[in-house]
């Protein structure tokens, strides 16, 4: 299981030189850990057989030349 550290986010709002609040280092410490995780979470799920998919819902696509 993954866990992003508020040192590691600290660290890189410093590399990127963006100012954050100890509150906004915490907070995104914690939505960052969510996505890893969830991405995780997936990569358990997939298998060689599922299918691929695109976009799980159809898109129509309008230009002016159709």
């Amino acid at each position: 299981m993954s866990a992003i550290t508020f040192e590691q986010v600290k660290h890189l709002a410093e590399l990127a030189r963006i100012e954050m609040t100890h509150d906004e280092l915490t907070a995104m410490a914690t939505e960052l850990d969510i996505i890893v995780s969830s991405v995780e979470n997936l990569s358990e799920i997939v298998t060689s057989d599922t299918p691929a998919t695109s976009h799980p819902i159809p898109c129509l696509l309008y230009t002016s030349d159709a």
